[in-house]
């Protein structure tokens, strides 16, 4: 987006099921209803599959042209993993999962909306599909795929039609799935703006601050040095990855791009891009024959990167078409596409609206059915004065709201990245009444808005970066948990900790009278299945600490808001963080503060430490298994290695402390950190009971 503002995975977590009463081969239950509106009950029946082709005839006797359809029941695979759900509808269809609404095209019906889900072989999952008819055409067809499955109609031997019982497990997925998947957008060639002009100062610096480790950037092979030079320093002095825009040569209307282009970019760049982007919305900016223009490059670049030394492992992403009846001009382009490539901006509507599904499905027309998807822009403005915005604005508040459940859903629907436009504003605005002035996170004099804060504490908080582990089932129950607009995800880090997610899907903003809406939090009580050693609280967009703390519980309650709220639990012993009060007078040398920040060193190195300074506090570390050997990993600063030690403690009441070899395996991460990585022992595994913690201490401080 220059001027204008307008792939599927699994779900990011499911219920397990136990069904006491399958009925499996019977199919659905069906209730059929007079009118769109599931209200007036004509029929009820079981349907065996749901393959049908109505025509312009009724499904059932007295519905006319128009009607609405339940059906009800249990769903049973023979598969274990991943499974993708399709649907070939005329209408408007809700699908339910496991009590997760998981497609919502009631009022702007796709015709082939779909979505991925993890099942167990044998294990009966709940199941609720709604489909509405106003008039004309009608058909619908349920079918599924999965590794073992291939892609068909739902047989009846997979159906049922009562409800399963639930046995709440929540599978969890991994925390930094999550965090990987967000990027922003940038402009670090705009010589005009902050962001050419305040990099050193604002840009950088606050990228860094933010977490986010993806950006989408244009990069020419023919601009000027002035402007590769603040681009190149951002890929060659920190680990972000990017998106480029447009690479090649020539201007928007006349780009070429060749595997020469591809490979200086990656030099560049220091391999860091994942991906290239064909034309950013060509039916807007491009002259009338724009389709044309689009498809050459398109396949020009998808050729480029194919001969280009770094073939596989860039992704080639589609065009970025804005109007949903342009889709189809280009023609079929799916041999020069990796990714189908959107831009659902919602306005001042929340982002879970139907906008999402049908983006997708018109993008598909490019790419093929089956193809991986990306976000490259989306967004939520807040120039509240702007007398003619083609969208309307949203209060900063609320634009922290749309901006973390917009993650949430896009990582729920499988997106690989989504990128929010855009960091900063553009330009300085006092009145806030231009539009292309207020898209950013950051006030262009860099202060933080409240979606900084918010996306800036959530990446914190899940980050977990270079974890490979098989996340866990949490089982729990939800009172109010089938609230019609509570909605949750789970996930985890590779020390053990879950991290539930909620928030209430419900519009935050009056359009009409251009005021937020004060929704009351919903008060949610969950329940655990075995106590929990530590929960902890924490609103993202508000603070960074936790706002209450629970120990020792199975049961907590919680109001939840219309913004995303995040419950941290801890179950596993030796995963717990060290006892602060105890450990300070236990271990000496750590009262100490040694870079005068005004936290100690225990606050700063301690696992789960709170410092004041948090560039300079360790991250909890990862702990995996290699072998019959435990290996920690920490982060920590390349310019102090050589003053890092290692304890361990059985009890957290005493510690050893060891100086950390110098040849330690390490691998950089930026130019300020680098992941320091080493085994505690030379054999076997640590015996559980044990705790290990990191500290820094100068050379000349060691006891």
């Amino acid at each position: 987006m220059h001027t204008r503002k307008s792939n599927l995975k699994p779900l990011t977590c499911f219920l397990l099921i136990v069904s006491l009463h399958p009925l499996q081969g019977s199919g659905l239950n069906g209730t059929y209803f007079d009118r769109s509106y599931l209200e007036e009950v004509l029929v009820q029946r079981v349907d065996a599959t749901l393959d049908f082709d109505w025509g312009e005839t009724e499904p059932v006797e007295g519905t006319g042209s128009a009607y609405s359809i339940r059906w009800t029941g249990g769903l049973t695979s023979g598969d274990t993993g991943q499974h993708t759900l399709y649907f070939r509808i005329n209408g408007g269809i809700r699908v339910w999962f496991n009590n997760q609404l998981i497609i919502n095209n009631w009022d702007d019906g796709s015709q082939y909306p779909r979505a991925i889900v993890e099942m167990h072989a044998g294990v009966t999952y709940p199941i609720k599909i709604e489909y509405k008819q106003e008039a004309g055409t009608a058909r619908f067809r349920f079918l599924w795929q999965s590794d073992n499955i291939p892609k068909q109609i739902v047989a009846q031997s997979a159906l049922s039609p009562t409800l399963p019982s639930i046995a709440p497990a929540l599978k969890a997925h991994p925390a930094d799935r999550f965090v990987d998947m967000i990027g922003i957008n940038i402009h670090l060639d705009y010589p005009d703006t902050v962001y050419y002009q305040q990099y050193e100062e604002i840009i950088k610096p606050k990228l860094l601050e933010s977490g986010i480790r993806r950006v989408r950037q244009p990069y020419r092979s023919d601009f000027p040095s002035y402007k590769k030079n603040v681009i190149q320093d951002l890929a060659m002095t920190t680990s972000i990855r990017f998106s480029i825009l447009e690479p090649g040569t020539g201007s928007y209307a006349s780009l070429a791009v060749s595997a020469a282009d591809i490979n200086a970019l990656m030099q560049d760049l220091n391999q860091q891009v994942d991906s290239v982007e064909g034309h950013n919305e060509p039916d807007l900016f491009l002259p009338g024959d724009w389709a044309a223009i689009t498809a050459t490059y398109q396949t020009a670049l998808h050729t480029a990167v194919q001969e280009s030394s770094y073939a596989g492992s860039i992704a080639v992403l589609s065009p970025s078409i804005i109007g949903e009846s342009y889709f189809d001009n280009p023609g079929d382009l799916s041999a020069s596409i990796t990714h189908t490539n959107t831009h659902p901006y919602t306005g001042a509507e929340p982002p879970e609206t139907d906008r999402l599904y049908k983006e997708l499905w018109s993008a598909r027309h490019l790419a093929g059915e089956d193809s991986a998807t990306a976000i490259t822009e989306f967004g939520f403005h807040t120039a509240e004065a702007d007398p003619a915005p083609h969208q309307p604005a949203v209060t900063e508040n609320v634009q922290a709201k749309y901006l973390l459940r917009s993650f949430l859903k896009y990582h729920q629907v499988g997106m690989e990245w989504a990128y929010s436009y855009e960091f900063i504003d553009l330009f300085p605005d006092s009145s806030n009444d231009d539009i292309e002035s207020n898209w950013g996170i950051l006030d262009n004099d860099g202060r933080a808005k409240p979606a900084f804060v918010a996306l800036k504490n959530t990446i914190h908080l899940l980050s977990d970066p270079g974890a490979v582990f098989a996340p866990e089932a949490l089982a729990f129950s939800v009172m109010n948990g089938f609230d019609e607009d509570l909605r949750y995800q789970l996930f985890q880090k590779s020390d053990r900790r879950f991290y539930l997610i909620l928030w209430l899907e419900k519009r935050s903003y009056d359009t009409a009278t251009s005021l937020e809406i004060s929704n009351p939090a919903v008060n949610v009580t969950i329940t655990f299945g075995q106590p929990f050693l530590s929960a902890r609280w924490f609103r993202p967009q508000s603070a960074s600490e936790a706002s209450n703390l629970w120990e020792g519980l199975s049961e907590v309650t919680l109001e939840v808001l219309d913004e995303i709220q995040i419950l941290e639990l801890e179950f596993s012993p030796y995963r717990r963080h060290a006892m602060q009060s105890v450990a300070t007078q236990a271990v000496q040398g750590l009262a100490a503060d040694t870079d005068g920040d005004g936290a100690t060193d225990l606050e700063e190195f301690a696992f789960g430490g709170q410092a004041t300074d948090a560039s300079l506090r360790s991250q909890q570390p990862d702990y995996y298994n290699a072998g019959d050997s435990m290996k920690l990993k920490f982060l920590c600063r390349t310019e102090a290695m050589n003053g890092y030690q290692l304890g361990s403690s059985p009890d957290l009441t005493s510690w050893t402390w060891a100086t950390l070899p110098n040849n330690v395996d390490s691998s950089p991460r930026d130019a300020h950190y680098q992941w320091l990585e080493f085994d505690p022992y030379e054999e076997g595994t640590p015996p559980m009971k044990e705790f290990f913690r990191i500290r820094y201490i100068p050379a000349d401080s060691i006891p």
